[in-house]
């Protein structure tokens, strides 16, 4: 019984929507897990789209899935800012406007 729960607990705390501090595009920083409520500014690619809040906007790279958003579109997205150039956040989860949540994972580590 004390194993069952001690697997509960660690589920819990590894737990991905624990990971993700708010914050604005302004202060991010490289590799920390970072929430980011706002817009999709637009679509450039299959794979990516320009994110934007009051701060201002930056990249967003989803890896190889389909884009569940578009443009003017409210979201919150999960991820962590790469230390390359150009700047660009690489997503593990976006939160739609209706509560869903996309897992895109990370494909490229």
């Amino acid at each position: 019984m004390t194993r069952l729960a001690l697997i509960a607990a660690t589920s819990l705390l590894a737990s991905p929507a624990l990971a993700y501090e708010l914050t604005t595009v302004d202060q991010l920083q490289p590799y920390e897990p970072a929430a980011l409520q706002g817009t999709v500014e637009r679509v450039t690619d299959s794979d990516t789209f320009v994110f934007e809040d009051a701060t201002g906007s930056i990249r967003v790279y989803i890896g190889p899935h389909r884009m569940p958003v578009g443009a003017g579109d409210a979201i919150t997205v999960n991820g962590r800012l790469d230390d390359d150039l150009p700047r660009e956040v690489y997503a593990d989860q976006l939160v739609l406007s209706d509560g869903q949540v996309v897992e895109v994972g990370r494909p490229y580590e």
